[in-house]
């Protein structure tokens, strides 16, 4: 069977009328390799912390899972290693959990792939990538959080650069170029053996 691939991406919110992760998804499903390679489930995530946990309710857990949000006035894009067990910020429906664990039985929640191997990416696109161990509050580090959760599923967060609001942003073409060699290098280099934390 082949491997079971999961990219989400975060619809509209705020000043992001069409949220660049959701640009750079759609770009990525153009791509006909990835299709090709790997058995692919594409969503679309309503900016809600309900919609998140209805997903995650309802959702089979893949083999890999690489997660897309827009990092707000960032030029760069960020590989993200933890997701912290905390969540804040008002939602689209103005949910807002002011400030508290997501889970009051748990402690922050690593990657279960390797440092070196992301160490080793960056280094090769260090011009438009870094590697980062804070997602936030909002929710891309909540649905981030949630997914290191699932036990067999190898999880990364990737953080889409700011190009509605920062010139010097990579284009989204060229972010989905970089995330699409990313996925296939992880895929092909990995099963990772590592325990999340």
């Amino acid at each position: 069977m082949s491997t079971s691939v999961l990219i989400t991406s975060f619809g509209s919110f705020g000043d992001f009328e069409h949220n660049p992760s959701q640009r750079v998804m759609d770009v990525l499903r153009e791509h006909h390799q990835i299709r090709k390679m790997f058995r692919v489930h594409w969503e679309v995530l309503p900016v809600s912390y309900q919609a998140v946990d209805e997903f995650m309710q309802h959702a089979s857990p893949p083999d890999w899972a690489f997660l897309l949000g827009v990092a707000s006035g960032s030029e760069k894009m960020r590989l993200e290693r933890r997701g912290r067990n905390w969540a804040d910020g008002e939602d689209v429906k103005g949910v807002d959990p002011k400030g508290g664990p997501i889970d009051m039985q748990d402690t922050h929640r690593e990657t279960a792939i390797p440092v070196q191997e992301l160490r080793d990416f960056r280094e090769e696109h260090a011009d438009i990538l870094d590697l980062s161990q804070d997602a936030g509050t909002y929710l891309c580090n909540y649905l981030y959080y949630r997914t290191l959760g699932l036990p067999r599923t190898r999880s990364l967060f990737v953080h889409i650069a700011d190009v509605d609001h920062v010139p010097e942003a990579p284009s989204v073409e060229h972010q989905a170029e970089v995330i699409r060699e990313l996925i296939e290098r992880l895929i092909r280099n990995g099963p990772f053996d590592g325990h999340r934390k």
